[in-house]
């Protein structure tokens, strides 16, 4: 999984590999609030990065490694 940004706006993806191609996949849009009338979409940012580090949290303790 990885993420990007561009200014206040950015997404997660997923990138997996199926025979000789690699796929990716949208996994959420994310959202920084510029106003205060914004914050409802931040919340749905902020669960997006709460999965995004247990996905990483999990993958650390089950022993796989990301670069070989």
């Amino acid at each position: 999984m990885s993420m990007d940004w561009i200014g206040s706006v950015g997404y997660i993806f997923s990138v997996s590999q199926h025979e000789d191609i690699f796929v990716a996949r949208h996994v959420a849009d994310l959202r920084y609030p510029l106003y205060v009338a914004n914050f409802d979409e931040f919340l749905e940012t902020l669960d997006a990065l709460f999965i995004w580090k247990l996905f990483f949290l999990f993958l650390s303790l089950s022993g796989n490694t990301i670069i070989s």
